[in-house]
């Protein structure tokens, strides 16, 4: 795979990242991490520190879940197995409806705020 390929579907998984940490940090931060976050953007300078700064803060919050809901899906032995056979089958609906379905809990729970 291009080096390229490889920068931008990194850039894509941040991005996904990014976007979920910030929507879950907006409704669940406390007080002292929402100053941190305000701290961090006031004093945001457009330097790469300031930017792995403003998002380590965010991140620190809504990432944190993101971590503590994939670790279910982690868990999950036979549907790792039955996604595998799928794909070795060069099943590519199966395997997407499979993908889909192991990981939608994670899209749900941030969606209703669940554990």
């Amino acid at each position: 795979m291009p080096p390229e390929a490889i920068l931008r579907d990194v850039a894509v998984m941040r991005r996904t990242i990014g976007a979920d940490a910030a929507r879950i940090c907006a409704t669940t931060a406390d007080p002292e991490q929402l100053r941190r976050i305000a701290d961090a953007a006031r004093n945001y300078q457009p330097t790469h520190e300031a930017d792995v700064e403003f998002w380590t803060a965010i991140d620190d919050i809504g990432a944190a879940r993101v971590h503590e809901l994939a670790a279910a899906e982690i868990d999950d032995i036979q549907a790792h197995l039955t996604l595998g056979e799928a794909i070795l089958a060069h099943d590519g609906e199966a395997a997407h409806r499979l993908a889909h379905q192991m990981l939608s809990h994670i899209v749900a729970a941030l969606e209703t705020g669940d554990n």
